[in-house]
């Protein structure tokens, strides 16, 4: 038996200030398109109809990020080190 999706919103989580940090961080981090695993092959493949990018960003990366994290950790309860990196993900229109 499922248990029923459990959610919660946090509007306005970040600030204006924090959202530009981490978009800038994204592109200088190296945004990288998203891939697929191969059916077949299982190689990581570019699949066209996904129009995102992502890159992955260290917990500790600057002061910024580990206040970030530790803010989320203290939402849902569990220590930042159980949790991975902070994935910064940019979808384009498609």
């Amino acid at each position: 038996m499922t248990e029923p999706l459990r959610y919660e919103e946090h509007r306005e989580f970040l600030s204006a200030k924090e959202c530009e940090y981490f978009i800038n961080l994204g592109k200088e981090n190296g945004l990288k398109p998203a891939l697929l695993v191969g059916t077949k092959t299982g190689v990581d493949v570019k699949d066209e109809a996904r129009t995102n990018s992502s890159t992955w960003v260290r917990h500790n990366t600057s002061e910024e990020t580990s206040k970030v994290v530790e803010r989320i950790a203290a939402v849902v309860n569990l220590p930042a080190i159980n949790a991975e990196q902070i994935q910064i993900i940019q979808y384009n229109a498609g």
